[in-house]
């Protein structure tokens, strides 16, 4: 018998931040310290780095269920949880979390083995299972709780799929099977691809890595002029803007407000979204 696992949505499934920077200063200054009471800021947020594929990859093995909290002074909150998780698990019956998310302040009240949150607040440190205090040191990224519940670690195509809902991604490669990989993904779903040169692994590193920027067949056609004239930019100026990940992140917000995209490596634990 499948054992049950519940999992948490803010800042668990769901980059919370994301949905902060997506506010006008307004808003932001007048919410300060209360960004959870600002009406549709839940409808705003981008996923956790490969979370929507861990979900799936553990739907394989145990009982999922979404235990989330909702603001009580912010009703809109509760409706856009759901309608966040249909978006990104489908809301026909059958999909990944189909009348599975259950919204309370007292999450010790449900019966499971395991609950996956950031958290101890909201009665996650009366639960009776084991809870996995995820974003600490053992749960520190999804790879971990992945590892822990004995589920493997991510592949690159699990990797990929998480970039279907998004518009635009940064991926980044070590070798020629991971290059077959994305270029067989992108003629699947009809992405765009952009060889962006090379980019060092990391500040220290001297090892050299692909980044690949992929693109949704859906965006408009001045999207598309925008992103090429960025890649042109940065292929020819390439050895000066891409000596580690954090100017490449750097470039992308310097050069378009509107990219929102994410910089994945399989053989890392953690992506970093770019915002």
């Amino acid at each position: 018998m499948k054992k049950i696992v519940y999992i948490d949505m803010d800042n668990v499934m769901v980059d919370f931040p994301s949905g902060i920077a997506k506010l006008d200063e307004k808003t932001k200054q007048e919410y300060e310290g209360r960004y959870d009471e600002v009406e549709g800021i839940f409808s705003l947020m981008d996923p956790m780095p490969n979370a929507i594929s861990a979900v799936h990859k553990l739907m394989k093995k145990y009982h999922i269920y979404a235990l989330s909290t909702a603001p009580w002074h912010n009703p809109s909150a509760w409706s856009d949880k759901v309608k966040w998780i249909q978006h990104y698990f489908g809301e026909e019956k059958g999909s990944a979390l189909y009348k599975r998310l259950i919204l309370s302040h007292h999450k010790n009240l449900n019966q499971g083995d395991y609950l996956i949150d950031d958290c101890t607040k909201n009665g996650a440190d009366k639960f009776e299972g084991k809870h996995l205090h995820f974003g600490t040191e053992q749960f520190v990224n999804w790879n971990c709780v992945l590892s822990y519940l004995d589920c493997g670690p991510f592949t690159p195509s699990d990797i990929l799929q998480d970039c279907l809902k998004k518009s635009a991604a940064l991926v980044q490669v070590e070798n020629e099977e991971q290059s077959r990989i994305i270029g067989a993904f992108a003629d699947r779903y009809k992405w765009q691809v952009f060889n962006l040169a090379c980019v060092y692994a990391d500040e220290t590193a001297t090892e050299q890595k692909t980044v690949y920027l992929i693109i949704s067949p859906y965006l408009s056609d001045e999207f598309k002029i925008r992103i090429e004239a960025m890649s042109a930019h940065i292929q020819a100026e390439y050895d000066v803007l891409l000596r580690s990940k954090s100017q490449l992140k750097q470039y992308f917000q310097s050069h378009s407000y509107i990219l929102k995209a994410m910089l994945i490596n399989p053989f890392i634990k953690r992506g970093i979204y770019l915002a």
